[in-house]
């Protein structure tokens, strides 16, 4: 069962490579196109009263918000109708190639829409280009295939797993940007780089959670498979945070760009919704 958990390090993967695809470390960005500044000490200023003060800024974060919306419901959507067709697969060794297609073309509309900029107008405004769009659509459709196998465990140990799993997702999301819009500074960015670190522990450990699975140190991968899982809802809830301030530096900095913080906040919630998943899955298999 252990090796079916494991199906995270996809995910963990897909985070990683969009971060280093897409991200240009907005703290490195040159300080004197600043539109505002933020003050530490000045309760006023948190991004949420700024949002409010803003329309531009506004139409931004909620058009992120609008695609983020759209990208999760599209992989949940696919995720699901996947799940419910596997019984009827008739030739079950297809399904790990179908997956593993899932994850490469994740990774390829995760790149190609990288590499194709979006035009940030005078009037701050921002023009997405309709093939950004395109490949948007595919990734949000492909994670939901690297989905699949976990989806379908839930249902099969427990039908309220995914819908409990689902909400807490959707809880830490709302609290972990609620958290972020109330901040008034964006030292969090810098927190990036020991969360990607996180990240990269993550891929690690899974691995050699396999690794002592298929040695025969069963106990030993099941407790650290557990650290890793708890230890993933704090990397990505952290996460959601850092992408959130990401997405106002990067309105700050005049490099709009929906679609990458769209993408990134979708993977730090397809991320958690694994790791509740699997924690709903050892608790129902305790009882």
């Amino acid at each position: 069962m252990y090796r079916i958990y494991n199906i995270r390090n996809i995910q963990n993967v897909l985070s990683l490579v969009q971060k280093f695809q897409n991200n240009r470390y907005f703290h490195e960005t040159n300080r004197e196109n600043k539109i505002y500044k933020i003050n530490n000490k000045n309760d006023e200023n948190t991004h949420l009263n700024l949002i409010k003060r803003n329309e531009n800024l506004r139409k931004y974060i909620t058009d992120i918000y609008k695609y983020t919306g759209a990208g999760f419901a599209t992989t949940l959507g696919v995720s699901t109708f996947s799940s419910a067709l596997i019984p009827f697969v008739p030739i079950p060794e297809m399904l790990p190639v179908v997956w593993i297609s899932g994850f490469g073309t994740s990774i390829y509309s995760i790149y190609k829409m990288s590499k194709i900029p979006s035009i940030t107008n005078r009037d701050m405004t921002e023009e997405i280009p309709e093939e950004k769009k395109k490949y948007y659509t595919m990734f949000s459709v492909s994670n939901g295939i690297t989905l699949t196998p976990i989806v379908f465990l839930s249902f099969l140990v427990n039908p309220s797993i995914f819908p409990i799993a689902l909400t807490s997702t959707v809880l830490t999301f709302g609290g972990a940007t609620y958290f972020a819009l109330r901040k008034s500074n964006l030292d969090s960015i810098k927190m990036q780089g020991p969360l990607m670190g996180g990240v990269c522990g993550l891929i690690g450990t899974n691995l050699l959670v396999l690794g002592a699975g298929y040695c025969g140190f069963i106990k030993f991968a099941d407790t650290l498979d557990l650290i890793a899982t708890f230890a993933s809802v704090g990397i990505f809830t952290g996460l959601i945070v850092v992408d959130t301030h990401k997405a106002i530096e990067s309105f700050n900095n005049r490099t709009l760009d929906t679609i990458k913080s769209s993408t990134e906040l979708v993977l730090d919630m397809t991320n958690l919704l694994v790791d509740f998943i699997k924690l709903l899955i050892r608790l129902n298999q305790r009882e």
